[in-house]
Parts: structure tokens; sequence; C-alpha cells
């Protein structure tokens, strides 16, 4: 076959018959370059609604599945690598938390040299809670007192520094300054001076934040210009305990510091006469 042929083919024609049932009858004379034409049209027309079909449409998952199983199992690999990560997180905290009550307990130790150290961290890891009065010289203190004189049934409370660090401003009632600050770094754990029930320990704008302690015998400590509280209102806490950290709260404030205060049946005495290592 030559290309005379093949020209000749190109340029011949296809008739189609319509016999109309009134008697009419119609030819309609189709090219076969037209004819393939739109076949090649239409085939391109059925591929692009292919392609739509197959990019919006939920066929995407029969006819797209490159690899499926190759990404199931990368999936599994990565939830079994989520998981133990998750567990080494778990065991992670657990341990800073460990760390943390053995710095506290550091602290405590080093700003009071009167309670035994082996009995402070002792005490601080021990998951139950524990009386601050037993096993110490606190406690040989209270018990010689009471044998001394039994009427003196009001001193039955000692209280320690909140925090490490100088008073640098001292209680001065005259002047409204119901207490005493502790000039300390910012983020210094602050230590319940003694058990007692929290009564407050939240925001105030003046203050910043704040936590007060109720404790026996009529007495209140409050904690002021905080940077992060550790515990919540309603809550017992047993003397040393972290309340929270220094900071500088509050618009009545200049930096970091702790403003500390005891009050005795509602009215402030000077922490001076009645902290037991106050040290100055």
């Amino acid at each position: 076959m030559n290309f005379k042929n093949i020209s000749k083919y190109f340029r011949s024609n296809i008739q189609i018959l319509f016999d109309f049932p009134d008697g009419g009858m119609k030819i309609i004379n189709l090219g076969i370059v037209k004819i393939i034409l739109f076949f090649f049209i239409v085939f391109l027309i059925s591929l692009f609604l292919s392609f739509i079909l197959i990019l919006y449409t939920p066929m995407n998952e029969l006819v797209i599945n490159v690899g499926n199983s190759q990404l199931r199992k990368q999936v599994e690999k990565i939830e079994n690598l989520e998981e133990r990560i998750n567990i080494l997180m778990t065991e992670l905290k657990s341990i800073s938390s460990n760390n943390k009550n053995l710095k506290y307990t550091y602290v405590i130790s080093k700003s009071d040299t009167t309670i035994d150290s082996i009995e402070v961290i002792y005490d601080s890891l021990k998951s139950e809670p524990v009386n601050p009065f037993e096993g110490n010289i606190f406690s040989i203190y209270n018990k010689w007192i009471e044998s001394k004189n039994s009427n003196l049934d009001s001193i039955k409370i000692f209280f320690i520094r909140p925090c490490e660090g100088i008073v640098i401003r001292e209680f001065s009632s005259q002047i409204g300054h119901m207490g005493i600050d502790f000039g300390c770094k910012q983020n210094t754990p602050i230590l319940a001076s003694a058990g007692g029930l929290i009564i407050f320990s939240d925001y105030t704008v003046k203050d910043g934040n704040v936590i007060m302690i109720e404790h026996d015998n009529d007495y209140l400590t409050v904690y002021k210009h905080l940077s992060t509280l550790t515990k919540k209102s309603r809550e017992y806490v047993h003397q040393s305990e972290v309340l929270g950290f220094s900071g500088n709260t509050g618009t009545n404030t200049t930096g970091p510091h702790l403003h500390f205060e005891i009050w005795e049946k509602g009215k402030p005495i000077n922490p001076r006469n009645i902290l037991i290592n106050l040290g100055e």
C-alpha cells in the first residue's frame, strides 16, 4: 500500500442513510478525517472526565493504590514510636519530680540548720503526708516545753523563714507595711512557714499571686508577689512544703522579692519576733 492509496482512503466519505417513518430519507456524508477527529475529541473528553472523577471522588481509593501496604507499615511504626516517646516522657517527668523534691529539701536544710537533713529528705519523698513536728528537734523542744509548764498550751506552733535571701525591708505597721520583704532571685522556691489550711490562692491586681495559710492558735501567714502558685485553696500543707516560686507580680512591687506577713488573732505582728531561723 503506497501513499496515494492512503490519501485516497482519507478523502473517502461514509454515507449514513436515515429512513424516516413518513417515507422521507436523508443522507449524511461524513469524511474519514471528521470521524477520526470526532472520536479523538470524545477520547480527550473521556480522559478529562476520568481524571476529574479519580481526583475528586472516592474512586481514587480504588484506582490509586501505590504502596498502600508500605504506608500502613510506616504508620504503625510511627504509632509505636509515639507510644514509646509518651512512656519515656512519663518516666522523665517522674525523675524530674524527684529531682525537684531533692532540690527543695536541700534548700530547706540549708536555710534551717535545726532540721535534720536526712529526715527532711525522707519526708519530702514520702507519698503520704507527714507530721512536721515528729522525728526532729521541734518535737523534742515541744515536749520539753509541755513538761516544764502545762499552762503554755499556746506554744505549739513554730514558724520558719519562707525562702532564701536577706531582709530588704522591715516590718512597719505605722506606714502600712505589715510584713517583711525577702530579696531573692526570680523563681526561688517559697516554702510554707508552718503547716495549715490554704484559705486563699489566687491572683490580685495589687499584690500579684498571693497565698494565705490559716494555722492553729489563730495565726495567719501571707505570701505575696509569687510568679507561680503550686497550691490551691482548701489544700492542707505541711511546714516546708513548696507553695510556689518568687516573682515580681502585681502593681505594688518594683522587683523580684517575697513579701511575707504573720497575723495573730487578726493583728499583724513582726515576723522577726516569731521566725526561729531568720538568722539575721
